[in-house]
């Protein structure tokens, strides 16, 4: 039995059409089209077939076409040494006071008052009277020569200096802490290791002797050494944006007490996503390597598509540790 040719035509048209809904039925749900704008098959361009003749079907002028989507990838990470190291298990460089080269010109130690209980591997003594009741002693600082390095009253958490008139210090120091100017009550004697012994790499910063800590100190060839500068360190996080549309917001929320809220919108406001195109916006902050902390953030971001004002978002975490493991 012979089917005839125009009968045929329709059964491969209609074979086409369902074929090509079940494959846009397929991507709706992938790529989770709305269905008010899934695409229809557009069978205006298809030339009618003439009888007895294949000429009518020797081409098609137009084909179904897709609407754009929204979409949206948000990657978040931490970056310092201007953006050459991760901040992940970042540690802070142990500073001594003395290099081989280089010995302190001047020293900076905070009185924080407290018992010699407070420190470990350094000569320190309490006398039977222990520490002033007052919030203010007197501190008298000398080399074994008896050379003043500094002498004066000192409150808790005040820093004192102790330098040689721009000399170097090559000899340990000794901190006498004395309850008052006239020096009869002794409360504490400790030594301060510099370079002229074998513990003179031991000693850095975050150590305790007896009631003070380092806070800075003076070089020839270091300059300036503080506190601030070995622990706090400048980092940035960088946000990179993927997908099609064009970005609306962009917040973050963080656990760091300098940032708990930013908005980055004014960064990327009406930028516009593509293929092949990478948005980046980026937060400066620092980071505070004194004690061991675990920085959280979970970032937003939010794309709308002008041409259909649908709108898309996606949201990031991100978790690092850092800090002291002197």
């Amino acid at each position: 039995m012979k089917i005839p040719l125009a009968l045929t035509t329709v059964f491969f048209l209609l074979s086409f059409s369902t074929s090509v809904a079940r494959l846009r039925g397929f991507n709706y749900m992938r790529r989770k089209y709305r269905r008010d704008t899934m695409p229809k098959l557009n069978t205006d361009g298809i030339r009618k077939h003439i009888p007895g003749s294949l000429s009518g079907l020797q081409s098609i002028d137009s084909l179904p076409t897709t609407a754009p989507v929204c979409e949206i990838i948000l990657d978040v990470h931490c970056k310092v040494e201007r953006g050459t190291k991760p901040c992940d298990g970042l540690i802070p460089h142990v500073v001594d006071l003395c290099s081989p080269d280089d010995h302190p010109t001047s020293i900076t130690m905070q009185y924080i008052g407290g018992t010699c209980n407070q420190t470990e591997f350094f000569h320190c003594e309490d006398s039977p009277q222990g520490t002033s009741a007052s919030d203010t002693s007197y501190i008298v600082a000398t080399d074994r020569n008896n050379e003043v390095y500094f002498e004066g009253n000192v409150t808790i958490n005040e820093s004192f200096l102790m330098s040689k008139n721009g000399s170097m210090l090559t000899e340990d120091i000794n901190i006498n802490v004395y309850s008052s100017s006239d020096q009869s009550e002794l409360l504490q004697t400790m030594t301060l290791p510099l370079c002229s012994n074998s513990n003179s790499s031991s000693f850095h910063f975050q150590e305790i002797l007896g009631s003070t800590k380092l806070t800075a100190f003076e070089s020839a060839e270091r300059g300036s050494v503080t506190f601030e500068s070995v622990f706090e360190v400048d980092a940035v996080y960088f946000f990179n944006l993927t997908g099609f549309g064009k970005v609306h917001s962009l917040k973050i929320l963080t656990n760091n007490i300098d940032i708990p809220f930013a908005d980055l919108t004014d960064q990327v406001n009406s930028t516009a996503l593509g293929e092949g195109t990478v948005v980046s916006a980026t937060k400066e902050v620092k980071l505070d390597l004194s004690n061991r902390h675990r920085y959280t953030m979970l970032s937003l971001v939010e794309v709308v598509v002008p041409t259909t004002n649908e709108t898309c978002a996606d949201s990031d975490s991100m978790f690092f540790d850092a800090g002291i493991f002197l």
